[in-house]
């Protein structure tokens, strides 16, 4: 499977449950790590909401590394060059 975030019923727990560290109510747990499936499945069937971990395309990644030049044209600012 994958990575999934956490968000426990109490937003501001801090602490670990079931192998996942919370912090402010946000925990990250992987399903192929060691329990991590068995975790994963307990906050499903409790109704801890769960999402998918999404990777940053490596083409976002690149353009907030390397921001524009000052005064660059870009499309953005509504020059095409």
């Amino acid at each position: 499977m994958a990575e999934f975030t956490v968000t426990h019923p109490d937003p501001q727990f801090s602490g670990d449950m079931l192998g996942v560290a919370f912090t402010k109510g946000c925990g990250q747990v992987d399903t192929e790590a060691e329990g991590g499936f068995a975790a994963y499945s307990y906050f499903q069937r409790a109704g801890y909401a769960t999402a998918p971990v999404e990777d940053e395309p490596e083409k976002d990644v690149a353009a907030k590394a390397a921001p524009a030049r000052k005064g660059a044209r870009t499309e953005q600012n509504g020059d095409k060059s």
